[in-house]
Formats: C-alpha cells, sequence, structure tokens
C-alpha cells in the first residue's frame, strides 16, 4: 500500500485540480475578508472573532464541496487514462488500491479545507476582534467533524467512480452528496419522528455549539464514521467484481 500511497501523492500533487481548489479555498476567504472588514466599518459594534469565524467556515459546508470534485477527478483519473489496468497488472492488490487512494486524497482534501479554515482564524484574529476564547473541546469536536465527515465524503466518491468510472457521472453525485444526505436525514425524520440522521448542516452546527451534549455529538457523528467504513468496504468488494 505505500507504493500506492506514493504514487498517488506524486500524482495528486502535478494535477493542477489541487492547487486550483487550494487557490479557490484561499480567494474565496479573501473575499469574505473584504466583506468582514466592510461590516466592521459600517458596524463597529459587531464582534468577529478567530475561532467563531473557523467553525462559522465548517458550518457553510462550502469545502466539504472542494473536496467532493478533488477526489471525484482524482479517482475516476485512473480509469480514464486506463492506468489502473498497468497498477493492478503489476501485483498491486486492488484493496491495497483503494485504501491507499483514500487514504492519500483524503490527507491532501485535509490540506484543501486548512487552507480557508486558516485563513478563516486568521481574518478573524487580525482583522475582526482577535481570537476569542479558546475552548479545547470545541476544537476537538470541530477537528473530529471535519475528519470524520471527510472521511465519509472521500469513501463515497471512491464507491461512486469505482461504479460510474465516468468523472462528469462522479462529480455530479459529489456535488450533490450534500443535499442527498439533507434529504435522507430529513425523510427519517419525519417518517419516525426521530432523529435516525443528522443531515450534514446540522451535524456542523452541533460539531460547534457549546450547548452540545456529549452524547448528543456522538450520535451525530458516529453514524458518519460508521458509514465511511462500510462504503470503504463496498468500494473493495465493487473493484474486486468488475473488470478493469
Amino acid at each position: 500500500m505505500h507504493n500506492v500511497i506514493s504514487a498517488q501523492l506524486y500524482k495528486c500533487l502535478r494535477t493542477k485540480s489541487f492547487y486550483v481548489l487550494v487557490a479557490i479555498s484561499f480567494i474565496s476567504t479573501l473575499f469574505d475578508l473584504i466583506t468582514v472588514s466592510v461590516n466592521l466599518r459600517v458596524r463597529p459594534e459587531m464582534i468577529i472573532e478567530g475561532f467563531d469565524s473557523m467553525y462559522e467556515a465548517l458550518s457553510g459546508g462550502l469545502y466539504f464541496l472542494f473536496i467532493g470534485i478533488f477526489a471525484s477527478l482524482v479517482f475516476t483519473s485512473d480509469y480514464s487514462s486506463q492506468s489502473i489496468r498497468q497498477i493492478i497488472g503489476k501485483g498491486t492488490k486492488r484493496a491495497s488500491y483503494t485504501f491507499g487512494s483514500i487514504f492519500t486524497v483524503f490527507v491532501l482534501s485535509l490540506v484543501i479545507a486548512a487552507v480557508a479554515y486558516v485563513a478563516a482564524f486568521l481574518r478573524g484574529t487580525f482583522v475582526g476582534n482577535g481570537t476569542g476564547p479558546f475552548d479545547g473541546l470545541m476544537i476537538l469536536r470541530f477537528v473530529c467533524a471535519v475528519l470524520v465527515f471527510g472521511f465519509m465524503y472521500v469513501s463515497f466518491t471512491q464507491l461512486v467512480a469505482n461504479i460510474t468510472r465516468k468523472t462528469s457521472w462522479t462529480l455530479i453525485i459529489a456535488i450533490f452528496t450534500a443535499s442527498i444526505l439533507q434529504l435522507c436525514a430529513f425523510t427519517l425524520t419525519a417518517l419516525t419522528e426521530k432523529k435516525m440522521l443528522f443531515d450534514p448542516i446540522t451535524l456542523m452546527d452541533l460539531a460547534t455549539s457549546t450547548s452540545t451534549a456529549p452524547a448528543d455529538y456522538l450520535f451525530a457523528v458516529i453514524p458518519y464514521f460508521c458509514a465511511g467504513i462500510l462504503l470503504t468496504c463496498a468500494s473493495i468488494i465493487v473493484s474486486d467484481r468488475k473488470d478493469l
């Protein structure tokens, strides 16, 4: 699997999409910085702090969309270029290829997201009203929510790529993943009259709310972590059963 990770890392860092998405993350935050500066001049009573800005970036969900786009382009590129035949033909096990690809894309996706989160934190700190109070538990919840949902998102996109093997279809499905999950969550809640699944937006709100009880937070996060594992296993099964 080490060879797969090295090869995927080399490929990803040589693709324009990675740097384009990093640039978009930075530029979008830069525009937000300008907006915040104007708002503070018009309404000087506003309180905008670094940690709150970082949490708001998570709740916005824009950067998870970037993760879906990046994962779609990377996972389908091996099929479109047919390089996967060479990879598997050289003796690489499909399970190792799947795990290695998911791990590499997941780590690089975190880099894309981190650019936006760090920029948002610096925006609130230096343009706004400082860092705000440090809450170690909140930071831990924040990081866990990013890791868990990002892992699930990447695993799901890998499964879609293995099934469709088409960049266009994988991109479309990845872009609407959050909306699909939100619809499923609302439907399950309406049918059972209980919170069976938290949609992504609610999950982010729970992760960054000081009023969320630990049990409620775990109930929101654990299903997504389990879903990531199941999706990874399903991706391996699909890869083993489909021809190259």
